[in-house]
């Protein structure tokens, strides 16, 4: 939660669509903050997953809502989100995308197996 509110409050003067998850297997209590935290500083939200490993992406979700105060799209899918995401962004005059959770990491784990996936290349691949 710390770390996204301080991306938030670098893009204070934009309006803010993002597109976050919360890793699985991690602290419970913090998706509750992350969804409080997105609810102050962004325009649009659309929670996805991050990595949620063995837990199910639909309870992790959940736990982000509960801290949510204002309407929010699920897209567990991450492109699809990242999809809609650009899409908002499309639509809002001085909108700022940001896509959190993942940084620059080569893979999604969703229970054992590790798909490949990047924010950066989806971005420009759906981009182009």
């Amino acid at each position: 939660p710390d770390g996204m509110k301080q991306i938030f409050e670098a893009f204070n003067n934009k309006e803010i669509i993002v597109v976050f998850g919360a890793g699985g297997n991690r602290d419970i209590k913090k998706r509750y903050y992350m969804g409080k935290i997105a609810t102050q500083y962004a325009k649009k939200i659309i929670i996805t997953s991050d990595n949620p490993r063995f837990e199910d992406p639909i309870k992790i979700a959940n736990d982000i809502i509960e801290g949510l105060q204002k309407d929010y799209i699920v897209e567990l899918n991450r492109k699809k989100a990242i999809q809609i995401g650009i899409n908002e962004a499309k639509k809002i005059k001085n909108s700022a995308l940001l896509i959190l959770g993942k940084g620059d990491e080569e893979y999604q784990q969703i229970y054992d197996q590790k798909f490949a996936f990047n924010d950066k290349k989806v971005v420009l691949k759906l981009l182009s």
